[in-house]
C-alpha cells in the first residue's frame, strides 16, 4: 500500500463525533415544519388505510388516490399504529430510519471494494450532501426509502453476477417492491441497469438467460398479485392510466423537444448544485489519465456506468426533481470517492485545490453564522446565541483544522455540515415555521377538527392534501364526504369549488386553505 494512502485513517474520535452528531443532525424539530403537499399525500393515505382496514385501495377523503402504489403508505401506517400518533414527527420517522439503513448499506456494499475508511466516508458523504442533508433527509416523502432499494438492486446485479439466479430473483424482487412503491421507474432501472451491465461485459446472451425468466416470474406474481386484490374493488385501468401518466410528466413526452434541449446543458449544473459540497469531486474528471486508471477498477467501472445509463432517462426529462437520482447519487460518489484516492496517491494538484474549497466552504458557513446573529427574526429564536455560537465557531474550528491538516480534510467536513444541520434545526426551521402559511393552515384546520368533530367535507368540496390530513389526524379517522344536508351535522365546503356567496352568509366558521390560498367554511 502506498504510503500517502496509510495517511487517510480515521483516528475514533472522529468517528464517535459524526455517529453522536448524527442524531441532533437529523432528530431536532423533525416535527415542526408543516408538511408540503406530497408529504400529506403520503400522510393521509395512510391515516384512511388505518382507520377503513383497506391496504390495497388507497384513498383520500374517500376517493381513489392513483398516482402511487400503496407499500410507503404501510410503512407510515405501521408508524402511526404503533405510536397511536399520526403527526409530522411519526410520519418522517420512518424516513430517517430508512436513510441510516441507506448508509449502512452504502457502507456495506463499497467496503470490500474501497476499505473500510473509504467506505465510511462514501457512506457519509451521501448523507451529508446538500440534497439529503438540507431536505430530503426531514421529509415524510417516499424518495429515500425507494431509492435505498433501487441502488441495491442495481450494485447487486455486479455483487451476485457470479450467481445468476440468485442476482436475477433478488433484483426482479426488489424491483417489484420499487414498483408497488412508486410505480414504472422501477421497470426502467431494471431494463437499463441489465442492459448497460451485458453491453459492458459484451455478454450478448445474458439478455436471454433462462434466470429472467426466473425474475420475471417473480416480478409477475408480486405485481399481478396486487392488482389481482385491487381488481376486486376497483378497475385496474383506472389505477394504470394515472400511474402511467405520473410517470410521464416530466419526460419529453410532456415537455417538448426546446425544453428537453435546453435542460441537456442545464441538468449537469443543476445537480452539481444540489449535491453540494461533494459534486465538487466532478473536477476531478480533468486528470484524464487517472480517471482510464479508475475505470481498469472492475467494480468502480460498474458504478460509472450504471451511473451513465441510468441518469440518461432524467437529462432528457424537463423539469425532473433532484430527489428522483437520489438512488444513483451512491455509485456516483463511489467512483469519484476512488478517484480522489488516486489522486491523493498520485499527490495531484487537485488535492490542494480540494482543500481550498472545503476550507473555503467551512469559512465561510461559520462567518455567515456569526452574521445570523444580527437578523432580528433570528434574534426571536430562542437560545438563538447558543445555536449561531456553537455552530458559527465549530465551522470556523474545523475550517482550521483541515488547513493544517489535509489528512482530516474529509472527515472535518463532514463534522462541519453536520453542525451546519444542527444550527439549522435550530434557528432556520424555527423560522420557516414562524413566517409559513402552512402554519395558519396547520393550526386551523386542527382549530375546525376539535371544535366541530363530527364534521363531513360536503359535495364535491376541493381539499388540499395538507388541510385534509390535520382535519383527519385529530380524530385519527378518515374524513367523510357526503352531498346530503341532515340536521345540523356541520358541513365543509370550499370558496373554489362552491363560490356562491349565498352560501358564505351562511357559514358559521372559516379557515385558510394552502392550496391556492383560499377558504373553506363550515356550514351548520
Amino acid at each position: 500500500m502506498n504510503k500517502r494512502d496509510n495517511i487517510f485513517t480515521i483516528k475514533p474520535i472522529w468517528i464517535i463525533a459524526i455517529i453522536l452528531l448524527i442524531f441532533p443532525a437529523l432528530l431536532i424539530h423533525l416535527g415542526s415544519l408543516t408538511f408540503i403537499e406530497d408529504e400529506a399525500i403520503r400522510a393521509i393515505v395512510a391515516l384512511e388505510m388505518l382507520d377503513t382496514g383497506q391496504y390495497f385501495v388507497p384513498t383520500i377523503n374517500g376517493d381513489f388516490y392513483y398516482y402511487k402504489p400503496p407499500v410507503y403508505n404501510w410503512v407510515i401506517a405501521f408508524s402511526y399504529w404503533l405510536t397511536g400518533l399520526a403527526n409530522e414527527w411519526t410520519s418522517r420517522l420512518p424516513n430517517f430510519l430508512f436513510l441510516l439503513l441507506f448508509v449502512g448499506l452504502i457502507y456495506r456494499m463499497t467496503k470490500e471494494h474501497l476499505g473500510k475508511y473509504w467506505a465510511f466516508i462514501n457512506s457519509m458523504m451521501f448523507l451529508t450532501c446538500g440534497r439529503i442533508l438540507f431536505w430530503d433527509s426531514f421529509l415524510a416523502l417516499i424518495d429515500i426509502s425507494y431509492s435505498m432499494l433501487t441502488y441495491l438492486s442495481i450494485v447487486l446485479i455486479f455483487s451476485l453476477r457470479e450467481k445468476r439466479y440468485w442476482q436475477t430473483s433478488t433484483v426482479y424482487f426488489l424491483t417489484a417492491v420499487g414498483y408497488l412503491m412508486k410505480g414504472f421507474p422501477s421497470l426502467v432501472f431494471l431494463a437499463l441497469s441489465f442492459g448497460a451491465y451485458y453491453l459492458w461485459k459484451r455478454q450478448w446472451k445474458g439478455f436471454f438467460h433462462l434466470s429472467h425468466v426466473l425474475g420475471f416470474a417473480i416480478l409477475a406474481a408480486l405485481i399481478g398479485g396486487y392488482y389481482f386484490v385491487y381488481y376486486q374493488y376497483n378497475d385496474v385501468q383506472e389505477a394504470l392510466g394515472p400511474l402511467l401518466d405520473q410517470s410521464l410528466r416530466r419526460t419529453v413526452v410532456s415537455n417538448g423537444l426546446l425544453d428537453s434541449f435546453l435542460h441537456l446543458f442545464s441538468y449537469p449544473f443543476e445537480n452539481i448544485f444540489h449535491f453540494l459540497p461533494w459534486s465538487l469531486l466532478s473536477l476531478l474528471l480533468f486528470n484524464v489519465k487517472l480517471v482510464k486508471k479508475a475505470f481498469a477498477n472492475e467494480f468502480i467501472a460498474f458504478n460509472a456506468i450504471m451511473f451513465l445509463a441510468n441518469i440518461t432517462v432524467y437529462w432528457v426529462s424537463p423539469g425532473v426533481y433532484p430527489r428522483y437520482i437520489i438512488m444513483l447519487i451512491p455509485v456516483y460518489f463511489t467512483f469519484f470517492l476512488y478517484l480522489l484516492k488516486l489522486h491523493w496517491e498520485a499527490n495531484t494538484r487537485w488535492i490542494s485545490y480540494l482543500k481550498y474549497m472545503l476550507f473555503s466552504l467551512l469559512a465561510i458557513a461559520g462567518i455567515g453564522i456569526l452574521y445570523s446573529l444580527f437578523e432580528e427574526k433570528v434574534q426571536a429564536i430562542d437560545y438563538y446565541l447558543i445555536w449561531c455560537g456553537f455552530a458559527g465557531l465549530s465551522s470556523l474550528a474545523l475550517a482550521f483544522v483541515s488547513w493544517k491538516q489535509p489528512k482530516v480534510m474529509l472527515p472535518a467536513m463532514i463534522v462541519g455540515l453536520l453542525v451546519i444541520r444542527i444550527w439549522f434545526n435550530g434557528v432556520i426551521i424555527p423560522t420557516r415555521v414562524n413566517d409559513d402559511l402552512g402554519s395558519i393552515v396547520r393550526e386551523d384546520a386542527k382549530r375546525i377538527a376539535e371544535q366541530y368533530p363530527d364534521f363531513a367535507i360536503y359535495g364535491d368540496s376541493r381539499m388540499d392534501r395538507t388541510s385534509s390530513f390535520y382535519l383527519a389526524a385529530a380524530s385519527m379517522k378518515a374524513n367523510e364526504r357526503t352531498k346530503e344536508i341532515v340536521g345540523a351535522r356541520p358541513l365543509i365546503y370550499d370558496s373554489y369549488t362552491y363560490p356562491v356567496d349565498s352560501l358564505r352568509d351562511l357559514a358559521v366558521d372559516s379557515f385558510r386553505i394552502r392550496e391556492f390560498d383560499r377558504m373553506g367554511y363550515i356550514l351548520k
